[in-house]
């Protein structure tokens, strides 16, 4: 089996010396952990941390592209505890977290996976249960693509279910195919692997957003540009998070760029 990026949960990782010792086992190009899960990328794709999260039981990482090939995407993987009264506030939490109005990555780009402690197998004595909140917000803003394969994704000698889920967002979904699952000796692992190969096409009409670098030359856009920049740094940051400050700030920069070209673009509609 070969793999661009591998995700792994209960990894259980008790500090960080063992971090570098996992890494450097598996080869890989890049290695980022929580207390229960890890994200191995074998490719030279950059992967950046965002967050870790839910006393370990949660990682989001951003996934992008060293020539820029396709647009930036985002992968949060989780683990949930599997006592019924724990995983409910779980994802509860995850849920808050997901709906805050201060969330700085895409939703439209990302994939929730892992292992869920839950299934949607009616057979199954896990058969959703989970917080119905939760449930509503899955089903309505992503898709299960690992629903097709109909297989226990968990075996023991107590019983077996599916509770491993890959859920797609709408921008992501069109570009997964082939979702497949694997069965590795019961020594290493009562999960199974779970899988899905992601082709981003190539761009086409609008593709990627770049700023007009000629806006810099204009005296009102800088005005603009700049009352942004100290709204934003005097209000919006939380300086425990660099990396999502640098994405919300990335994110009011380009909202700016745009609005302030199109106003361009109608006043010189309307002169002619």
């Amino acid at each position: 089996m070969h793999f661009d990026i591998l995700v792994l949960q209960d990894t259980k990782i008790p500090n960080t010396n063992y971090e570098q010792l996992l890494s450097n086992q598996f080869h890989a190009y890049s290695c980022h952990w929580s207390t229960y899960c890890g994200l191995v990328c074998f490719s030279p794709n950059i992967i950046t941390p965002l967050l870790h999260t839910l006393d370990g039981h949660g990682l989001l990482v951003t996934v992008s592209d060293i020539n820029s090939s396709f647009e930036p995407f985002y992968i949060f993987n989780i683990y949930a505890p599997a006592p019924d009264q724990l995983r409910y506030l779980f994802f509860s939490t995850l849920l808050s977290l997901l709906q805050s109005p201060s969330l700085t990555f895409l939703l439209s780009r990302c994939f929730i996976l892992g292992d869920f402690n839950y299934s949607y197998t009616r057979s199954d004595s896990s058969y959703l249960k989970a917080p119905v909140a939760w449930l509503d917000f899955l089903s309505s803003s992503f898709f299960n693509l690992t629903s097709s394969l109909q297989l226990p994704t968990f075996k023991s000698h107590l019983g077996q279910s599916s509770i491993d889920h890959i859920f797609t967002a709408p921008e992501i979904t069109p570009h997964c195919y082939n979702p497949d699952l694997a069965y590795l000796d019961l020594l290493w692992t009562d999960h199974a692997i779970i899988s899905t190969s992601l082709q981003f096409t190539n761009q086409t009409g609008k593709g990627f957003w770049r700023a007009n670098p000629a806006l810099i030359h204009n005296s009102d856009f800088c005005d603009v540009l700049q009352a942004t920049l100290d709204q934003i740094y005097n209000i919006q940051l939380d300086s425990s998070n660099t990396q999502l400050d640098w994405n919300q700030v990335k994110t009011r920069v380009q909202q700016v760029c745009r609005k302030f070209s199109r106003k361009k673009d109608n006043q010189r509609t309307s002169e002619i």
